[in-house]
């Protein structure tokens, strides 16, 4: 009889320690890089309700640089949702880190600490105005074959892909070239790369890197990109690189 009694407990006890949190946040934190005080830097948080029902989600921050439009939000059962939020830097200067506290009614992730970090520049340290351009609008084929684009895609918040958009910024600039920039927290930066992958009949790695009409993913090859053309000091703006790092 005893042993009856222990089991069904024993197998609730699992169940309780070993469920899976039924809301998932994507990205864990964002980076927003290096801006020059006084920036206001935004970003975009996506929610996701793996649970049979309707999950409440507010914000709170003791940090009122943070502005979130939405306070309070519900998502329905297998619905997602995406909330913007913004953060001015005036105040800051140097390396910060702030935190966003976000409550739910998932017993198994009621409070989850979203963390927004990144560099403050004072405005001389700024090295151009046009050091990254970052754009939120549908690829087409003329943007891909121009000479006179370098386009990346990667998550900004992947401090290595940070660090690979400042390197091609100071490279578009030898080359006379305007930098792109589609972040892949953006849903029509996602599409952007579906249909590009359906153009190379494969889904390219990222970050990913676009010149000529020229495909570069992954750092190897993007690095190989950089270093053939840090080396260049005329381009013709009728050249075309032939080479993919292959």
């Amino acid at each position: 009889m005893k042993k009856k009694f222990i089991i069904p407990v024993f197998i609730l006890f699992n169940f309780c320690c070993f469920s899976q949190p039924k809301i998932t946040v994507t990205p864990p934190f964002f980076d927003f890089g290096e801006v020059s005080g006084g920036k206001i830097v935004s970003g975009e948080i996506f929610f996701e309700n793996l649970d049979p029902d309707t999950v409440k989600i507010t914000f709170r921050s003791n940090c009122e640089s943070i502005f979130m439009p939405m306070k309070k939000v519900f998502i329905n059962p297998s619905k997602s949702l995406m909330v913007r939020f913004e953060m001015s830097t005036k105040e800051f200067k140097g390396d910060i880190s702030k935190e966003l506290d976000i409550y739910t009614n998932d017993n198994n992730s009621d409070k989850i600490l979203f963390q927004i970090k990144g560099k403050v520049l004072s405005p001389s340290e700024k090295e151009s105005d046009d050091e990254v351009f970052i754009f939120k609008r549908i690829l087409d084929e003329k943007t891909l074959n121009d000479n006179r684009i370098i386009s990346l895609f990667s998550f900004r918040s992947c401090h290595k892909c940070l660090e690979t958009s400042k390197e091609l910024s100071k490279l578009s600039r030898k080359m006379n070239a305007t930098f792109y920039y589609y972040p892949l927290e953006y849903a029509e930066n996602k599409k952007n790369l579906f249909n590009i992958s359906k153009e190379l009949d494969v889904f390219p790695n990222v970050p990913l890197v676009i010149y000529l009409g020229d495909f570069f993913d992954g750092y190897d090859k993007i690095n190989k990109f950089i270093e053939k053309n840090q080396s260049l000091t005329n381009i013709s703006n009728t050249s075309k690189i032939k080479d993919k790092s292959k």
